[in-house]
């Protein structure tokens, strides 16, 4: 569901990717929670680390963000 909300994204904001996970977790049923911790290691390949939407805004503006996604999607 991440995945298809920022397919169309060219750009990525903190406020953004919060509302994205709002958005989500809502649709989904699931717990803010779940979807940040699997986020987070989808992402960085970590449990913990630095904020999480700043990482994930940087890698947005790399074009990595959608290839991590995809690649932890493969592997689940």
């Amino acid at each position: 569901a991440i995945l298809d909300a920022i397919s169309d994204l060219p750009q990525l904001s903190t406020d953004e990717a919060g509302q994205i996970i709002k958005k989500v977790t809502k649709e989904q049923k699931v717990k803010k929670g779940l979807v940040m911790r699997s986020l987070r290691a989808a992402l960085t390949g970590d449990v913990h680390g630095p904020d999480l939407m700043e990482s994930w805004v940087i890698l947005h503006q790399q074009g990595r963000d959608k290839i991590r996604l995809k690649q932890a999607l493969a592997i689940a």
